[in-house]
């Protein structure tokens, strides 16, 4: 009788272990699936964000206008400022805008080509029909453009 309970308490252990056992597998499984599924969520939104990346790169290789080195001399004055403004868009906030200190005559200005401007010497205008001294347009395409007035 010893031996038979031995082999029965042998044979409930090892159902119980391998009960356990199907046990860990399938929770093991269970964790598998979720990162699986995380995994697979992340590589979705990695996709999203390059497209993303790709869609806001092309915007900006088709964007019109690229910046331009802007310098010239003005016959006079020999001082103050010279402001730029982009014709056309004198209240809108995404008008661009530029000054130059004008130093011996000169004056050097970053400004984005194929755009028209406004240019006024030693005065910011106050309203958007004040007529200014001076227009000039800057082509595009190109990295450096002279003006002298």
């Amino acid at each position: 009788m010893n031996g038979r309970a031995i082999t029965i308490g042998l044979g409930v252990l090892c159902v119980i272990l391998l009960i356990a056992f199907a046990y860990t597998i399938f929770n093991y499984n269970g964790i598998l699936e979720d990162k699986d599924r995380q995994i697979s969520s992340i590589e979705s939104q990695i996709n999203d964000l390059q497209n993303q990346v790709s869609n806001l790169q092309n915007q900006l290789n088709n964007m019109t206008g690229n910046q331009v080195q802007v310098s010239g001399t003005l016959q006079n004055p020999q001082s103050g400022t010279i402001y730029f403004l982009q014709l056309a868009k004198f209240y809108d906030d995404d008008a661009i805008k530029a000054s130059s200190p004008i130093v011996n005559g000169g004056y050097s200005v970053m400004l984005v080509g194929g755009q028209s401007y406004d240019i006024f010497v030693n005065r910011y205008p106050s309203y958007s029909d004040e007529e200014p001294d001076y227009t000039l347009y800057v082509p595009e395409g190109v990295t450096t453009f002279t003006a002298n007035f």
